[in-house]
């Protein structure tokens, strides 16, 4: 029996997020395996994530009495004596065992690319030196292993694999679709809003939706909404911005938050298209989420997007307005529309959690094999 060391650091830095829903896949299918034995090493405040997974698990509690501000950066003090070592995010054990097999989990390098200062320093320090004591390095896309050798060109890359992430169960294609969804206090039709989910700052690019909603011709002639999902509550200079874009908040652009993925599938499902105009991606969660669903995914060009992707006929040039407006015009076409949802599911369905997990488990048995 492989036993396998699960730091879950990620699920008290974020409420929600990614990584923190990748982490709690590959907990809840760990757990169901009988060749392994899972040991989760948690604080206090894991619980409070929205991701966290409700199997049944073997929790130890974390060894230390630092602050999360610091104790992120630290490494584990808790004692791992044989079998796999693998952090939700870039620690490393203090007390070193050639027993153990040390595994890192890469999902992006937004602090390399889009961050400055101590902040990104701090973060460059800790991931170089996780990587350089990994025994193994995962990338959740072919893109994001080419970032890390060109941004950390030390490493060895015969040591990096590609798992990608995968998708929830719960997103699929639904045989009737609802004809009125109520988000808050409003209400939105099928096909008359455009879906924007995750978080909408920095390289998110959330303000080319606005530019677009602002001056597409298309979106006012089919009075088209927004619906923002997750992120949190609008900002005051979101709100700011709306004003000085002539957004009407409460007509135009909607704020939903905390949906289950039952909702969220049904906003997906009724939505006119996801717009993903995001700079940069590691992977980029909600594209695949949404093919599965299928609802077209109007997407910048970008990153690891095109190879989340079924299709290329709703990319564009990252912030070129008349494109992005070009390809949701192009969706008015119900042959042309169908042709790229079939495309979308199809290629969803193979990218599943188990898989993702397998993939996972099979690096872990090639380095205890070494």
């Amino acid at each position: 029996m492989i036993k396998i060391y699960f730091d879950d650091i990620v699920f008290e830095l974020q409420k929600a997020g990614g990584i923190s829903k990748y982490w709690s896949k590959m907990i809840e299918n760990f757990s169901e395996n009988n060749e392994l034995s899972l040991i989760n090493i948690q604080g206090d405040n894991a619980r409070d994530n929205v991701f966290y997974p409700m199997t049944s698990i073997l929790q130890i509690k974390q060894d230390s009495i630092f602050p999360l501000q610091l104790r992120r950066y630290l490494p584990i003090f808790n004692k791992v004596k044989h079998g796999i070592f693998h952090s939700s995010y870039y620690r490393v054990p203090f007390f070193f065992n050639k027993n153990v097999k040390q595994i890192v989990t890469v999902h992006d390098f937004m602090y390399e690319f889009f961050d400055s200062g101590m902040k990104k320093n701090i973060h460059v320090w800790q991931k170089r030196k996780s990587m350089k004591k990994a025994d193994a390095i995962i990338c959740v896309s072919k893109h994001t292993k080419l970032d890390l050798l060109q941004l950390y060109p030390e490493i060895n890359p015969n040591i990096v694999y590609v798992v990608p992430n995968g998708v929830d169960k719960e997103f699929r294609k639904l045989k009737k679709q609802p004809t009125i969804l109520k988000v808050n206090q409003d209400t939105v039709s099928c096909n008359q809003y455009l879906l924007y989910v995750g978080n909408r700052i920095g390289c998110k690019n959330f303000e080319f939706v606005l530019r677009l909603l602002f001056q597409s011709k298309f979106i006012k002639e089919n009075d088209f909404k927004v619906v923002c999902v997750g992120g949190g509550k609008f900002s005051k200079d979101e709100l700011s911005s709306f004003k000085k874009n002539d957004i009407e908040l409460s007509g135009k652009i909607l704020n939903i938050q905390h949906v289950t993925n039952e909702e969220l599938n049904k906003l997906y499902n009724s939505a006119y298209a996801l717009l993903f105009p995001s700079k940069y991606e590691g992977f980029g969660i909600p594209a695949l989420e949404a093919q599965a669903a299928g609802c077209p995914v109007v997407y910048a060009k970008t990153s690891s997007l095109p190879e989340v992707m079924a299709y290329t006929e709703l990319a564009y040039e990252l912030d070129n307005l008349k494109e992005a407006d070009q390809r949701l015009q192009f969706l008015k076409n119900k042959v042309f529309r169908n042709t790229l949802i079939k495309k979308g599911i199809s290629h969803a369905s193979k990218l599943s959690w188990e898989n993702s997990a397998q993939l996972t488990l099979e690096v872990y048995k090639k380095v205890l094999d070494e």
